[in-house]
């Protein structure tokens, strides 16, 4: 007659092992599927996400044209200087009435207070503001 022990070996082996391993190839029978389908099952493409702009665009502010006027010369017009010192003469000198377009901030140098304009021909460059007006667009 077989003893207690080898009776609880046989229960094990004929019903407990077994079990465990029925267990055990269900579990991995799930986790196989799931495997598969993560690996090979289709997926719907997504369409790439655009990159967030580092900038923040603004709107361009419009800066209202000014327009000058040559004058104060006593006749003898003004010479367009290349900075913003006397020693730099560009051209002969624009008569009284010729019409200047500001381009740039005005500057200070050579004792003298300057304003960056544009002549009519297209050359660029600066007018002392003591012989220059205001005025209306040409």
């Amino acid at each position: 007659m077989p003893s207690e022990e080898d009776r609880a070996d046989l229960v094990c082996r004929l019903f407990v092992y077994p079990l465990i391993a029925l267990i055990f190839l269900a579990f991995m029978g799930v986790v196989a599927k799931d495997t598969y389908q993560f690996l090979y099952a289709t997926r719907t493409p997504v369409a790439p996400i655009a990159p967030i702009p580092t900038e923040i665009p603004t709107q361009p502010t419009s800066v209202p044209v000014q327009w000058l006027v040559v004058g104060n010369t006593a006749g003898e017009g003004v010479y367009l200087r290349g900075n913003p010192v006397m020693a730099e003469r560009l051209s002969s000198p624009l008569r009284d009435g010729t019409k200047l377009q500001v381009i740039g901030p005005d500057e200070d140098g050579d004792g003298q207070h300057w304003k960056h304009v544009e002549a009519p021909n297209g050359r660029q460059g600066w007018v002392p503001t003591q012989y220059v007006m205001p005025s209306s667009p040409p």
